[in-house]
């Protein structure tokens, strides 16, 4: 297992890409600086077809493809979607279309039949069987994040990459623009309409709601209970929590791997079509401490209102906030 090196822990800026000039401290030993640059290096060097990037995404398609019809992958991305489309069709449903991948994201586009092949419609919309579905690979496991039937327009060609940074390409929305902040639509896609990376005012009810979401995962991954304390920023359908895992008594729970003891944690949140969901969490004793540095490019680098190059953070270096030993 790789771990870090520091006097007690990595300051919870850095957990969201700390500048350059904050990291060279002279708390930093050249060992600290040659990991940190190493992490960044490998952040953004996976390229198409390399070992990295067959890490990184999976399946590893250098560009959007179809999923084999073998694959056991269709079938778990499909059931979500059935169960879906038959509650509201009260009736037994497949598939019939191309469902492709590409950057952990899935897209699905066709139409909806029963077992004889025979179209399955909504008559109480447009009497259409046109299906879609759109499911991102968390650290969890795929996710549903959105999905149609019966509609007839393709909405989601210009809606789902702006919504949720899902990859222009595998829903051929290349030449579709991008929703600009000072745009009526903005508001209509973005919930909360953030026009920049903001915090999410302490005791907000979306600040709980967003919390109740993490603590499933985060009591899973520490095997105990946890409340949090730090910063919750949130921008374009995306959340970021940065800070720390603490008890009922508002103490930090520390996990100490050789000389490490690091309380520290970065969680990533995006807000599908029906809620919020758990994207992906690092901390500094995984496998690799670092790995958020590749978030950008693992989930898409739109959302984060990122240019092609070196990691920013969605937090924007938020100053902690929050209170010990609340249940915030």
């Amino acid at each position: 297992m790789r771990s870090v090196r520091g006097r007690a822990f990595l300051p919870g800026l850095l957990v969201c890409g700390l500048l350059l000039g904050r990291v060279f401290a002279e708390t930093w030993t050249a060992e600290d600086r040659r990991e940190l640059v190493a992490a960044q290096e490998r952040a953004a060097s996976a390229q198409p077809g390399d070992d990295e990037w067959k890490r990184r995404f999976d399946p590893p398609f250098i560009a959007p493809a179809e999923i084999p019809r073998d694959s056991a992958l269709r079938k778990t991305l499909f059931e979500p979607l059935r169960v879906k489309i038959a509650k509201k069709a009260k009736a037994p449903v497949r598939f019939e279309g191309s469902l492709r991948a590409y950057r952990n994201w899935a897209f699905f586009q066709g139409g909806s039949v029963d077992a004889k092949g025979k179209a399955v419609v909504d008559n109480d919309w447009f009497g259409s069987s046109d299906t879609v579905g759109l499911w991102l690979r968390t650290r969890e496991g795929w996710q549903l994040v959105a999905w149609s039937w019966g509609h007839t327009d393709a909405f989601y060609i210009h809606y789902w990459p702006n919504a949720y940074g899902a990859p222009r390409e595998l829903l051929g929305a290349e030449n579709e623009t991008a929703i600009e902040p000072d745009s009526p639509e903005w508001p209509e896609v973005f919930d909360p309409p953030y026009r920049k990376v903001t915090e999410i005012s302490v005791g907000s009810e979306l600040r709980k709601k967003l919390f109740a979401v993490m603590r499933p995962a985060m009591e899973r991954y520490v095997k105990r209970p946890v409340q949090f304390r730090g910063s919750l920023a949130g921008y374009k359908n995306w959340a970021c929590f940065e800070g720390g895992l603490v008890d009922a008594k508002g103490q930090f729970l520390e996990e100490k791997r050789l000389d490490l003891i690091y309380n520290q944690m970065a969680i990533l949140l995006l807000r599908g079509q029906e809620g919020w969901i758990v994207v992906d969490y690092e901390s500094g004793v995984d496998d690799d401490p670092f790995g958020f540095f590749a978030w950008p490019q693992k989930y898409g680098e739109a959302v984060w209102g990122y240019k092609t190059g070196a990691p920013r953070p969605l937090s924007g270096g938020l100053p902690s906030s929050g209170e010990p030993g609340k249940r915030n």
